[in-house]
């Protein structure tokens, strides 16, 4: 069972820079994941703008572990699973890996998800419901949670993104 108190003050000491050293934070998410893997989103929100200076290089043949922050090819993704060992023809961002490594914004973008600094989409990411999102040059607001979401804004069919200002 999850304490929704305890998910918020760890995301406010996360966010409040009471847990800065790289260590740290990255044990601290490895440790939420794993005891909490049904709240991989809410984690995912605290750590994505410390991913910058938590990120390790990816690397074919390592052991990686729930909650580490990975840079690839310039993009930042979080490991989702308990323990994975990487491999060359699996890298993050490649075909089937949502489930291994989970796409993280930008965090030098200085998005907040709000109509003025809108967030990103990046295939793979999660969206989150009420959020706005910037995608082919077009504003579009996510109607729906979407963890992983796979379906692109204005995509025909998709009634989970509203295109905003026509």
């Amino acid at each position: 069972m999850i304490d929704p108190e305890a998910v918020r003050k760890a995301g406010r000491d996360l966010r409040h820079g009471h847990v800065l050293q790289r260590a740290s934070l990255q044990l601290s998410a490895m440790a939420a994941l794993s005891a909490m893997p049904e709240a991989a989103d809410t984690i995912i929100a605290v750590i994505a703008p410390h991913a910058r200076s938590l990120a390790e290089p990816w690397q074919p043949d390592t052991t990686y572990h729930a909650g580490m922050v990975l840079e690839y090819e310039g993009s930042y993704y979080l490991t989702v699973q308990p323990e994975i060992v990487s491999q060359a023809h699996q890298p993050p961002g490649s075909p089937g890996m949502l489930a291994v490594y989970r796409p993280m914004q930008n965090p030098e973008s200085g998005a907040d998800g709000s109509t003025d600094r809108p967030y990103e989409y990046v295939y793979g990411m999660d969206v989150d419901s009420g959020m706005y999102y910037t995608f082919e040059g077009k504003l579009y607001l996510a109607k729906a949670d979407m963890k992983p979401c796979v379906w692109y804004p204005g995509a025909a069919g998709v009634w989970q993104w509203e295109l905003q200002g026509g």
